[in-house]
Protein backbone atom coordinates (compact mmCIF):
# COMPACT_ATOMS: atom_id res chain seq x y z
CA UNK A 1 0.00 0.00 0.00
CA UNK A 2 1.44 3.30 -1.32
CA UNK A 3 1.50 6.15 1.21
CA UNK A 4 -1.43 8.67 0.62
CA UNK A 5 -1.10 12.48 0.28
CA UNK A 6 -1.80 13.10 3.75
CA UNK A 7 1.35 10.97 5.48
CA UNK A 8 3.31 12.92 2.54
CA UNK A 9 2.42 16.09 4.10
CA UNK A 10 2.77 14.87 7.57
CA UNK A 11 6.33 13.49 6.74
CA UNK A 12 6.67 17.13 4.30
CA UNK A 13 5.83 19.26 7.75
CA UNK A 14 7.81 17.10 9.93
CA UNK A 15 11.24 17.40 7.53
CA UNK A 16 10.37 21.18 6.86
CA UNK A 17 9.70 21.81 10.94
CA UNK A 18 13.24 19.96 12.00
CA UNK A 19 15.39 21.80 9.15
CA UNK A 20 14.00 25.17 10.64
CA UNK A 21 14.98 24.26 13.86
CA UNK A 22 18.13 22.35 13.11
CA UNK A 23 19.17 25.82 10.95
CA UNK A 24 17.80 28.36 13.45
CA UNK A 25 21.26 27.86 15.16
CA UNK A 26 23.55 28.57 12.26
CA UNK A 27 25.72 31.63 13.02
CA UNK A 28 25.26 34.73 11.23
CA UNK A 29 27.91 36.99 9.95
CA UNK A 30 26.71 40.05 12.70
CA UNK A 31 26.74 36.81 15.65
CA UNK A 32 29.69 37.42 17.85
CA UNK A 33 31.65 34.62 19.44
CA UNK A 34 33.34 34.96 23.29
CA UNK A 35 36.97 33.22 23.08
CA UNK A 36 38.37 33.18 27.06
CA UNK A 37 42.30 33.05 26.63
CA UNK A 38 45.06 34.65 28.02
CA UNK A 39 44.44 38.55 27.99
CA UNK A 40 45.12 40.00 24.55
CA UNK A 41 46.55 43.60 26.08
CA UNK A 42 49.67 41.42 27.85
CA UNK A 43 50.50 40.44 23.76
CA UNK A 44 51.51 44.09 22.77
CA UNK A 45 54.90 44.84 22.28
CA UNK A 46 54.15 48.12 23.79
CA UNK A 47 53.30 46.44 27.06
CA UNK A 48 56.16 44.59 27.08
CA UNK A 49 54.22 41.79 26.02
CA UNK A 50 54.16 38.15 24.41
CA UNK A 51 54.03 39.20 20.90
CA UNK A 52 57.57 39.55 20.09
CA UNK A 53 58.57 36.69 21.79
CA UNK A 54 56.54 34.70 19.30
CA UNK A 55 57.58 37.03 16.29
CA UNK A 56 61.32 36.48 17.29
CA UNK A 57 61.35 32.82 17.73
CA UNK A 58 58.65 31.38 15.87
CA UNK A 59 58.48 34.23 12.82
CA UNK A 60 60.83 33.39 10.42
CA UNK A 61 60.15 33.04 7.02
CA UNK A 62 61.12 28.68 6.81
CA UNK A 63 58.76 28.65 10.28
CA UNK A 64 55.45 29.97 11.30
CA UNK A 65 56.25 33.01 8.78
CA UNK A 66 55.91 31.10 6.13
CA UNK A 67 51.45 31.27 4.75
CA UNK A 68 51.45 27.72 4.50
CA UNK A 69 51.47 27.13 8.35
CA UNK A 70 48.21 26.69 10.21
CA UNK A 71 49.71 28.82 12.90
CA UNK A 72 51.42 32.03 11.33
CA UNK A 73 53.29 34.32 12.47
CA UNK A 74 53.61 38.09 11.38
CA UNK A 75 56.39 40.63 12.21
CA UNK A 76 58.35 43.09 11.06
CA UNK A 77 61.30 40.83 9.59
CA UNK A 78 59.60 38.14 8.15
CA UNK A 79 55.74 37.73 6.64
CA UNK A 80 53.49 40.44 6.56
CA UNK A 81 49.65 40.82 6.47
CA UNK A 82 48.55 42.04 3.14
CA UNK A 83 47.93 45.91 3.65
CA UNK A 84 47.00 49.10 1.82
CA UNK A 85 50.00 50.69 2.70
CA UNK A 86 52.11 48.52 0.97
CA UNK A 87 54.64 47.50 4.13
CA UNK A 88 57.17 45.28 3.23
CA UNK A 89 59.27 42.92 5.65
CA UNK A 90 62.28 44.87 7.10
CA UNK A 91 59.84 48.15 6.47
CA UNK A 92 57.92 48.58 9.48
CA UNK A 93 57.25 47.57 12.87
CA UNK A 94 54.66 44.90 13.03
CA UNK A 95 51.53 46.80 12.86
CA UNK A 96 48.24 46.43 15.49
CA UNK A 97 46.47 44.44 12.86
CA UNK A 98 49.25 41.51 12.71
CA UNK A 99 49.79 41.75 16.23
CA UNK A 100 45.65 40.83 16.55
CA UNK A 101 46.60 37.89 13.54
CA UNK A 102 49.03 36.53 15.80
CA UNK A 103 47.03 36.81 18.41
CA UNK A 104 44.12 34.67 17.37
CA UNK A 105 46.50 32.52 15.29
CA UNK A 106 48.35 31.63 18.52
CA UNK A 107 44.70 30.57 20.50
CA UNK A 108 43.43 28.91 17.43
CA UNK A 109 45.53 25.78 17.93
CA UNK A 110 43.90 24.52 20.81
CA UNK A 111 41.06 27.14 21.44
CA UNK A 112 39.18 24.61 24.19
CA UNK A 113 43.27 23.59 25.89
CA UNK A 114 43.76 27.45 26.02
CA UNK A 115 40.16 28.45 27.64
CA UNK A 116 41.38 25.52 30.44
CA UNK A 117 44.69 26.93 30.92
CA UNK A 118 43.61 30.09 31.01
CA UNK A 119 41.11 29.13 33.74
CA UNK A 120 43.25 27.36 35.94
CA UNK A 121 41.53 23.67 34.98
CA UNK A 122 44.77 22.79 32.76
CA UNK A 123 48.62 23.39 32.93
CA UNK A 124 50.28 25.54 29.93
CA UNK A 125 52.58 22.72 29.88
CA UNK A 126 49.71 20.85 28.28
CA UNK A 127 49.61 23.04 25.06
CA UNK A 128 51.36 22.53 22.10
CA UNK A 129 52.69 26.58 21.78
CA UNK A 130 54.67 25.40 24.97
CA UNK A 131 55.32 21.60 24.21
CA UNK A 132 56.50 21.96 21.05
CA UNK A 133 59.49 24.49 21.76
CA UNK A 134 60.90 22.55 24.57
CA UNK A 135 61.72 20.03 22.28
CA UNK A 136 61.01 16.53 20.88
CA UNK A 137 58.84 14.49 22.82
CA UNK A 138 56.22 11.59 22.70
CA UNK A 139 54.36 12.15 19.23
CA UNK A 140 54.89 15.69 19.44
CA UNK A 141 58.04 16.86 16.85
CA UNK A 142 59.20 20.00 16.00
CA UNK A 143 60.53 20.93 12.77
CA UNK A 144 62.14 23.80 14.53
CA UNK A 145 63.71 22.08 16.90
CA UNK A 146 64.49 23.06 20.80
CA UNK A 147 63.47 26.48 20.76
CA UNK A 148 63.07 27.38 24.75
CA UNK A 149 64.14 25.21 27.63
CA UNK A 150 62.18 25.10 31.21
CA UNK A 151 62.55 27.79 33.21
CA UNK A 152 64.30 29.61 30.74
CA UNK A 153 63.01 33.58 29.31
CA UNK A 154 61.43 32.28 27.13
CA UNK A 155 59.10 29.78 29.06
CA UNK A 156 58.59 31.93 31.94
CA UNK A 157 57.45 34.81 29.59
CA UNK A 158 54.51 32.34 27.85
CA UNK A 159 53.61 30.13 30.88
CA UNK A 160 53.33 33.79 32.54
CA UNK A 161 50.98 35.36 30.00
CA UNK A 162 48.67 31.85 29.52
CA UNK A 163 48.15 32.12 33.73
CA UNK A 164 47.74 35.79 33.58
CA UNK A 165 50.79 36.38 35.30
CA UNK A 166 53.20 38.06 32.58
CA UNK A 167 56.76 38.18 33.62
CA UNK A 168 57.44 41.28 31.31
CA UNK A 169 61.62 41.39 32.20
CA UNK A 170 61.62 37.42 31.08
CA UNK A 171 59.53 38.67 27.74
CA UNK A 172 61.73 41.74 27.02
CA UNK A 173 64.64 39.61 27.74
CA UNK A 174 63.35 36.27 25.56
CA UNK A 175 62.15 38.61 22.42
CA UNK A 176 65.47 39.70 22.54
CA UNK A 177 67.20 36.11 22.35
CA UNK A 178 68.71 35.19 19.00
Amino acid sequence: MKPGPLAFSLVSGAVAAWLAVACSSTPGSTDKFTVTGPNPGDFSATTGGVGPVFERHCGSFDCHGNPSRAMRIYSQNGLRLPNEAGILPGAAVTTPDEVSANYRSIIAVEPEQTNSVTLGKAQPDSLLIIKKPLGPGPGEAHKGGTVMIKGDDTEKCLTGWLLGKVDKNACTAAAQLP
